[in-house]
């Protein structure tokens, strides 16, 4: 787990929402819509911080960002298969 502890640092942010949903009394499809909407949120913002930290130029930036929106785009694609 040590090797692969960028993996669990990614995934806290949902699964916290998740918990937070569960906690406060929310029903399971709402708690798990929240985690997939905060997972997606982290995609772009990790995008965009990836972009900052490469001090990429606007044009880069704006290509990180639209990298993170079509990922996040591809999950709700795979959400909305799924059911």
């Amino acid at each position: 787990m040590g090797h692969d502890w960028s993996i669990v640092r990614g995934a806290s942010i949902p699964l916290f929402t998740l918990l937070i949903a569960w906690a406060t009394g929310a029903s399971e499809i709402t708690g798990a819509n929240a985690a997939v909407w905060a997972a997606v949120a982290c995609l772009i913002v990790f995008e965009l911080l990836a972009g900052l930290r490469a001090r990429s130029t606007p044009r880069e930036f704006a290509l990180e960002g639209g990298v993170g929106v079509v990922m996040g785009l591809a999950i709700f694609a795979l959400k909305s298969l799924a059911h």
